[in-house]
C-alpha cells in the first residue's frame, strides 16, 4: 500500500512533494499522523519550500497565498487517507500541471513568454500583478492565447491512463 501515496485522490506531484519534504513517505505515515500543530508546522515549513523551490522571484504575498492552497490540500489527503477513503486517482505529470495551481490545466493559455497557464488562475493573477509569473514580463489578459496543444495533450493523456490505469 506505501507504493500507492501517489496515487491517492487529490495527490499530484506538488503534494507529493510536500509530503516527501516533510518526511511522509508511506500511506501509514499519512495514517499515523497526528495533526496537531507540531505535525501541521511540518507540512506547512515543506509547503513553503516546495512553493519557493518550483517559483523564483515572487512575491510574498503570492508565496504565502500558494502556501496556504497546498497546505489545505495536505490536509484534505491526510483526513481521507485516515478515514479510510482512498480513492485512487491518477497523478498529474508535471507538464500538464499549472504552475500556479499545481491541478491540470484547464483551458490552458499561452502568454507571449511562452508560459502556460489555467485561464482562471492567470486571470486571477493579472488582477493584482501586470506580470507574468514566472518570466516577469509585462502581462494583461488580452495577450492570452488559447493552448489548444496542451489542451489536446492533457486531455488524450487522462483518456490513455484512465484506459490503462485499474485505479483511475
Amino acid at each position: 500500500m506505501s507504493d500507492w501515496l501517489h496515487k491517492i485522490d487529490g495527490i499530484g506531484l506538488g503534494v507529493c512533494r510536500i509530503f516527501s519534504l516533510a518526511g511522509l513517505t508511506h500511506v501509514c505515515h499519512l495514517h499515523e499522523l497526528d495533526t496537531t500543530r507540531t505535525q501541521s508546522k511540518r507540512i506547512v515549513s515543506a509547503a513553503d519550500k516546495y512553493v519557493r523551490e518550483k517559483l523564483l522571484g515572487l512575491s510574498e504575498s503570492y508565496y504565502d497565498r500558494q502556501r496556504r492552497v497546498m497546505v489545505a490540500r495536505c490536509l484534505r489527503v491526510i483526513l481521507r487517507v485516515q478515514e479510510g477513503e482512498l480513492n485512487m486517482e491518477m497523478q498529474i505529470p508535471e507538464p500538464f500541471q499549472c504552475p500556479l495551481s499545481f491541478e491540470w490545466f484547464v483551458e490552458p493559455v499561452v502568454t507571449p513568454s511562452g508560459h502556460t497557464y489555467s485561464r482562471e488562475e492567470i486571470t486571477n493573477w493579472l488582477k493584482t500583478s501586470r506580470t507574468d509569473p514566472i518570466s516577469g514580463d509585462a502581462l494583461c489578459v488580452e495577450q492570452l492565447i488559447p493552448n489548444r496543444a496542451m489542451e489536446c495533450a492533457v486531455d488524450f493523456y487522462r483518456r490513455k491512463l484512465a484506459r490503462m490505469d485499474p485505479f483511475c
